[in-house]
């Protein structure tokens, strides 16, 4: 029986990095989901977690940040993904 990973962490060295490594994560996942979205998670400076989840709907990428969160910092989201369009707000993106 076929298994597939619903999360992967990633742990960047550097900025430089960070857009490819999480892309290239993303691109994975995406490829199988199948009734969910992919949730973005940011635990700090170089610790990120691409997972499907429930909540976000199929076909749309979201990002939480919780390190802004613990830092009691208020930031509109952002997917700095190239291949990704705003679609209803922009807490969401399409995946295309």
């Amino acid at each position: 029986m076929p298994t597939t990973t619903s999360r992967i962490v990633v742990q960047v060295e550097d900025r430089s990095s960070l857009d490819r490594q999480l892309e290239q994560t993303s691109a994975l996942l995406r490829r199988v989901a199948t009734n969910c979205g992919i949730l973005v998670t940011r635990f700090d400076h170089t610790t990120f977690e691409v997972a499907f989840s429930p909540e976000v709907p199929f076909g749309l990428t979201r990002e939480l940040d919780l390190l802004c969160l613990r830092a009691g910092i208020v930031r509109v989201p952002h997917i700095p993904f190239n291949h990704l369009r705003p679609c209803l707000g922009s807490a969401e993106r399409t995946v295309s």
